[in-house]
């Protein structure tokens, strides 16, 4: 659903004891993966001020799209500025950063920018070339790091590839061999270039609204076909699905579901990413996830519990809310009132709700 527009670090003093009660919460929060709790941002790049916000609560990894179209508008030629950007506030306040790169350039596909670009040799090569480049610039011997010495050294390792692939809206046509195409021939570029970058699956949006109205498929129907690919499976590392829907319930149904197939299909081992998820504050009744201030932030709490509670049975490495704040001014109906803050930075129910879950600061 992310981009349908398309901190301070705590530091304990030497020898002295920790408080009980912070030292409770963190051993409470130990068993986490490191980056267990990310976020999304609605469309505009977060400020200084809301990345050290963001570290400050808890929050360590923030998913960002990568738009090949908007970088790389044509051969050769790239504008980094604001993907520097992001990349140089995030780390600076101690968030790492999970790209997904999306969006055909127009001189690889005249057609339609949600177009993968495996239709010809020219298109994976420009595909293929690209990502080369993103690995040279932010990779472990990133330019990126050269030309900002005083930014804190975080290498992108992982990188997700495309987004909603099962959604008309972000992927025109939809084809699980394609996508499985992508995934080889990405693969084989990435790991020479980095020999420990890490692949994760473009989310899937787990049940489509309306699959009638635009031929949407739900992750299920599309995971078995992408699992017929031949040797498919050894070129990701990580599951990741977007579990929407108008209740946890509804949640867990699809990851208990994501996870059965992806056992049947012999990647039991394989970690499960909830990349996207969240509830809206709104009052829209025809949206499922438009809870209201409180409904949403309910959601948010009995979500999180449950994601924790279930983490080491169902391999979850990561998840990311969406969304970090409202964006009134978008066509997306769930990006209006996903965010824990207002449109104008005003902190929401969710977010006290949140930062409990973290066990971060305000």
């Amino acid at each position: 659903m992310l981009g349908l527009l398309a901190g301070s670090v705590a530091q304990g003093s030497s020898g002295t004891k920790p408080h009980h009660k912070h030292h409770h919460r963190h051993h409470h929060h130990a068993r986490l993966p490191a980056k267990f709790f990310g976020i999304n941002p609605n469309p505009g790049l977060p400020s200084a001020a809301a990345f050290a916000r963001m570290r400050a609560g808890g929050i360590r990894s923030f998913r960002t799209p990568v738009y090949w179209r908007g970088i790389n508008r044509a051969p050769g030629v790239f504008s980094w500025t604001s993907l520097d950007l992001t990349i140089r506030r995030a780390v600076m306040a101690g968030v790492d950063v999970l790209p997904f790169v999306y969006s055909t350039p127009y001189y690889v596909n005249n057609k339609d920018e949600r177009t993968m670009p495996v239709g010809s040799a020219s298109q994976e090569k420009a595909w293929t070339d690209f990502l080369r480049v993103l690995i040279g610039r932010y990779g472990p011997h990133g330019t990126f790091w050269a030309l900002n010495p005083t930014v804190r050294y975080a290498p992108i390792r992982y990188w997700q590839l495309w987004n909603e692939m099962n959604l008309d809206s972000f992927t025109k046509p939809i084809s699980p061999a394609g996508y499985g195409r992508l995934l080889k021939i990405s693969r084989a570029t990435m790991k020479k270039a980095d020999p420990g970058s890490k692949i994760v699956i473009g989310g899937l949006f787990g049940e489509p609204y309306q699959p009638k109205l635009h031929g949407d498929m739900n992750d299920i129907t599309f995971m078995k076909r992408l699992y017929r690919v031949k040797g498919v499976k050894s070129s990701f590392d990580a599951y990741a699905l977007h579990p929407y829907g108008a209740t946890v319930s509804v949640m867990k149904r699809q990851i208990i579901n994501t996870r059965a197939l992806m056992k049947r299909s012999g990647d039991a081992t394989t970690p499960l990413w909830i990349d996207e998820f969240g509830w809206g504050s709104g009052h829209d009744r025809s949206l499922p996830s438009s809870r209201g201030p409180q409904g949403q932030k309910k959601q948010l709490t009995l979500a999180y519990r449950l994601l924790k509670k279930n983490r080491a049975r169902w391999r979850i490495g990561r998840t990311y809310w969406f969304s970090w704040d409202d964006d009134p001014t978008t066509s997306c109906a769930i990006c209006k009132g996903s965010g824990l803050f207002t449109y104008a930075g005003k902190p929401k129910p969710a977010w006290y709700a949140f930062v409990k879950q973290t066990g971060g600061r305000r």
